[in-house]
């Protein structure tokens, strides 16, 4: 299959009497479907449901632009099982024809783009020219991935030989995913998402951002028309709550520790994965995420001895059951030992061009979330479990006696109820922006103001192993002079 170079789509910023007219003719067309309703779109089939997604305007939040339908569990277990059925034959098509589909799709979309620039001007309110980059970001994925595809077909990656190595390096593709797309780029990203996975043989289930269903929903009439084998594809727009999967925090966002396990069991019963997100030091006194039934874990490693840095460069941590390893994207460091029977550690389910074509590899991939994550290795190693649960221990000791020592500021109350980790929210009696401007002006960093919702006057703080009685001590006059 010969393809021409790729080029990235031009993106119009309407210089030109041309190019407003025809932006104004498409507003005026899109304008004329508000209120329009669009189904859902199951194994290459249009469905509808009783539920409604309504999005509207929002510089006239009056004015519907469109309703999809919404979709529930048995939307979502039906869409699931026809992306698997699909992947079944669609992870055979030759890869020329998949990509066919593909450049056939970006041609039906540069030719819908004024209507899709016009919706999306309509819909999350973007000027002219950030809806003509939207678009245009859109073609280029697809008709970028077209082409990647294509040089990665087996069997013509490249490997470079080695002295006693028999290297063969080959792609396959994982199976049905799922793809929950952010409001920001309803037309990029979400269109970003979709093919990249689908022009390599997997299947998809795209659940577009709530703010943005209409434009979602043009998207696929344009998959539709562009041919995709049923349950190649399929959009299901719905509440993230109903669809997606449970995302609980422990300690919360108010400091708290919770009992999971129940979170678990009503996730798992309405046929949702469980994600729990974990402060990895807290793990060091806590029941690993697994214990309660989450499903996959994930966290920040900033509190593994890496310092702050103005907000970084950190570290995020990932982990799940042995169910879902081989959907998770990157490397996976793995045990294993070598010829004489020691443990040690290989990367494995990876094919980074490092690896596969040493000598010629010219990309630099993370290298500064490596640094990091070593880091934080080497904070772990040098600790070991009871190191690590001796830190922790420091810890909540610091963050308890400091909850009680602000409690004796006149006019301060507990909010955060125990058992808590290092951070807990006090109810203050003044503004808590005020109070943290005036804490910070005599070098202390703590109230981070709670949002309202949770209440009135509310301010975070905290403490850590790195504290010592004396800097609990000197916080509390602080808050006392501040308060007075």
């Amino acid at each position: 299959m010969t393809v021409e170079p790729f080029r990235n789509e031009p993106i119009e910023t309407f210089q030109t009497e041309e190019a407003r007219r025809a932006m104004r003719e498409a507003l005026r067309r899109v304008r004329e479907e508000f209120g329009r309703h669009y189904p859902l779109y199951i194994g290459g089939e249009w469905v509808d449901t009783k539920e409604r997604m309504v999005s509207l305007n929002p510089s006239a939040p009056s004015e519907v632009v469109g309703t999809t339908a919404k979709a529930g569990k048995a939307e979502a277990e039906a869409a699931l099982e026809a992306a698997w059925k699909a992947f079944k034959t669609w992870k055979d098509w030759p890869q020329e024809d998949r990509s066919r589909l593909l450049l056939k799709a970006a041609a039906l979309m540069r030719r819908r783009k004024r209507e899709l620039e016009a919706t999306l001007v309509y819909e999350v309110g973007k000027n002219w020219v950030e809806a003509s980059a939207d678009v245009a970001e859109a073609i280029d994925f697809i008709e970028y991935y077209a082409r990647a595809a294509l040089r990665y077909r087996y069997p013509a990656v490249e490997v470079v030989p080695y002295p006693g190595e028999d290297n063969e390096s080959f792609y396959v593709p994982l199976g049905a995913g799922v793809v929950i797309a952010p409001w920001n780029f309803p037309v990029a990203i979400f269109t970003g998402m979709i093919v990249g996975p689908v022009a390599v043989g997997n299947t998809v289930i795209a659940k577009p951002a709530e703010d943005a269903v209409v434009v979602g929903a043009k998207v696929f009439e344009i998959f539709h028309e562009a041919g995709f084998p049923p349950g190649v594809v399929n959009f299901l727009p719905g509440v993230g709550e109903e669809v997606g999967a449970v995302v609980v925090q422990n300690p919360n966002f108010l400091g708290a520790l919770e009992d999971l396990g129940p979170f678990a069991e009503a996730a798992h019963g309405a046929g949702a994965l469980f994600v729990a997100v974990a402060d990895p030091l807290s793990l060091g006194v806590l029941k690993p995420p697994g214990a309660y039934g989450a499903d996959i874990a994930v966290g920040d490693g900033q509190s593994l001895g890496l310092p702050m840095g103005f907000g970084g460069p950190h570290f995020g941590f990932l982990a799940t059951k042995k169910a879902f390893v081989r959907q998770l994207p990157g490397r996976l460091v793995s045990e294993t030992v070598d010829v004489e029977g020691r443990r040690g550690f290989i990367l494995t389910l990876q094919a980074r061009e490092q690896y596969i074509r040493r000598a010629k590899a010219k990309s630099n991939i993370t290298t500064n979330a490596q640094l990091t994550a070593l880091m934080g290795a080497m904070y772990l190693a040098a600790l070991g479990p009871e190191g690590l649960r001796e830190v922790a221990l420091k810890s909540v000791e610091m963050a308890h006696k400091l909850h009680a020592l602000l409690l004796e500021v006149p006019g301060v109350r507990p909010f955060t109820p125990k058992p808590f980790f290092n951070e807990f929210a006090l109810a203050l009696p003044k503004d808590p922006e005020a109070v943290r401007r005036a804490l910070a002006e005599r070098g202390f960093h703590g109230a981070t103001p709670v949002p309202r919702e949770y209440g009135e006057n509310l301010a975070l703080f905290a403490a850590t192993e790195l504290h010592e009685e004396e800097d609990l001590l000197a916080l509390r006059e602080a808050l006392k002079e501040v308060l007075a």
